[in-house]
């Protein structure tokens, strides 16, 4: 267990200064013109003493399954109203 930054967990949201260990993760964004924005993130796992628990932390601008952000998210919602999901999904660069 490390000290230093603070974390939340996962289950219960309990703020704390430890964490157990940390991976990279790259998270999809809002493209830029034509291109597609992925940005490098480290994202911690808690030892949570409240839940008691090893969860990964939470990140209020990701969504819940961590791979993309909420406003690409908003965004493919938005475009979703107008477009069938096959535009979106050329529209987004999404399988």
């Amino acid at each position: 267990m490390t000290a230093g930054k603070e974390t939340a967990c996962g289950v219960c949201g309990h703020v704390q200064r430890a964490w157990d260990d940390r991976k990279v993760r790259r998270v999809r964004d809002l493209p830029c013109g034509e291109m597609r924005v992925y940005l490098e993130v480290e994202i911690y796992r808690v030892d949570c003493k409240k839940s008691g628990m090893v969860k990964q932390e939470t990140l209020d601008w990701l969504t819940d399954n961590l791979f993309f952000s909420k406003r690409f998210a908003f965004f493919v919602r938005q475009c979703r109203r107008a477009m069938t999901i096959k535009d979106v999904a050329e529209e987004a660069r999404l399988d």
